[in-house]
């Protein structure tokens, strides 16, 4: 399903959020602080149009998604622009990462987390590493009913062990940015 939506997945992004993801795509980036000299892992990261916002900061980028559609349509648009960060385009599901512990300065989900089978089995395993298709979209739908919400994020963070969880609304809250640290 991801893979018959990767070509313009960006572009419908942009217009179902009414160009507001643009700016929530900043907002998660200045969360995040990245530096130049870290490494930063964006799970979920489709065609990794997030990856290259964490990317500006000279920060070393590795956008990691289960849809090889996906990577392959942001790995062209990454290389159609040379002068833009450059990341590392990496197959891989979030309940198994295919990296090492403690391989990352910060990891990052974002609307991908609701696509994973069983999220509060892949939290842990993130903590330990630190519209062609009418129903695609009603999938979408029905899974953002179905999210939970801000506070029930958090607690489910918490329980997945993770520590001064904390979140931010943005747009009246239809998204959040939450924010947690590895323990330890």
């Amino acid at each position: 399903m991801f893979d018959e939506l990767a070509g313009r997945y960006d572009l419908l992004n942009d217009l179902l959020s009414a160009g507001q993801v643009r700016w929530w795509r900043r907002v998660v980036a200045d969360a995040v602080g990245a530096r130049a000299g870290e490494r930063i892992l964006d799970l979920a990261a489709g065609t990794g149009t997030s990856t290259v916002t964490f990317g500006a900061s000279g920060a070393d980028c590795v956008a990691c998604d289960f849809s090889l559609g996906m990577l392959r349509a942001g790995l062209r648009r990454v290389r159609a622009a040379p002068d833009s960060p450059q990341p590392i385009f990496v197959a891989g599901d979030a309940i198994r990462l295919p990296f090492c512990d403690s391989t990352f300065d910060a990891v990052t989900i974002s609307f991908g987390l609701r696509n994973v089978v069983d999220p509060a089995r892949a939290l842990p395993a993130i903590a330990r590493r630190a519209a062609r298709n009418p129903a695609a979209y009603e999938y979408l739908a029905e899974s953002i009913v179905d999210w939970p919400d801000q506070q029930e994020l958090a607690r489910m963070l918490h329980a997945a062990g993770w520590s001064a969880v904390k979140w931010r609304n943005l747009t009246f809250g239809i998204v959040a940015v939450h924010v947690a640290r590895r323990p330890g």
